[in-house]
C-alpha cells in the first residue's frame, strides 16, 4: 500500500481476481474505486513521485501502470456504481 504525494488518497494492492488496486479517501477510510488488471495476485502498489500514475506488479511480473484519477473522476465513478446498484 501507498500513500498519495498529498496524503489525501491510498492504494492497496488486492488480492480478488482482476481487482489490481483499490483507492481509498484518507478523510474518511471508504474506498472510493477499484481498478481492474489480468492477474490473481497484486503487490507493489504505489503512486509515481509526482501522483499522477498508480502501478503494481501482477503474480505473472508486470508492472500495470494507471494514470491516478483525479477526485471528480472518482466521484463519478462512485456516482455511477451507486446508481448501477439501485437499478432491480
Amino acid at each position: 500500500m501507498a500513500f498519495s504525494p498529498d496524503g489525501n488518497r491510498l492504494v492497496t494492492s488486492e488480492g480478488a481476481r482482476n481487482e489490481a488496486i483499490k483507492i481509498w479517501a484518507v478523510d474518511s477510510w471508504q474506498d472510493v474505486l477499484t481498478l481492474h488488471a489480468e492477474g490473481n495476485l497484486f503487490t507493489a502498489a504505489t503512486f509515481s513521485p509526482d501522483g499522477n500514475a498508480i502501478g503494481v506488479v501482477t503474480d505473472q511480473g508486470i508492472l500495470r501502470v494507471w494514470q491516478a484519477p483525479s477526485w471528480d473522476q472518482i466521484a463519478a465513478a462512485e456516482a455511477k456504481h451507486n446508481a448501477d446498484i439501485r437499478q432491480p
